[in-house]
């Protein structure tokens, strides 16, 4: 359901559980079964795109974060640099010098 959306797009929980035709509940405990939470998979779908679009280079960081659904470029900033010990501009420096 996530995947199939831009982040900015992204439905709250209980509409994903809607969408899956199941209680949140269900849902929940679907997730925790796999060792993971909703907020969890978002993170991960969006670092996952960070780096992606950090890669091809074609935005700034203050569009990608705004693609990935952040209210301000600070943020991500600060979860990119959680997810990877480096910034932004560092990460794209470096996988353009792969």
């Amino acid at each position: 359901v996530l995947t199939e959306r831009a982040a900015q797009d992204w439905p709250d929980f209980e509409a994903v559980a809607d969408l899956l035709n199941m209680a949140p509940g269900t849902l929940r405990r679907h997730l925790r079964d796999q060792g993971t939470t909703f907020r969890d998979l978002k993170a991960e779908l969006r670092q996952s795109q960070a780096k992606a679009l950090l890669k091809e280079g074609d935005l700034s960081v203050a569009q990608i974060a705004d693609r990935l659904g952040y209210a301000e470029p600070s943020a991500f900033f600060r979860a990119f640099h959680v997810w990877t010990g480096t910034s932004p501009a560092q990460y794209q420096g470096n996988a353009r010098s792969d």
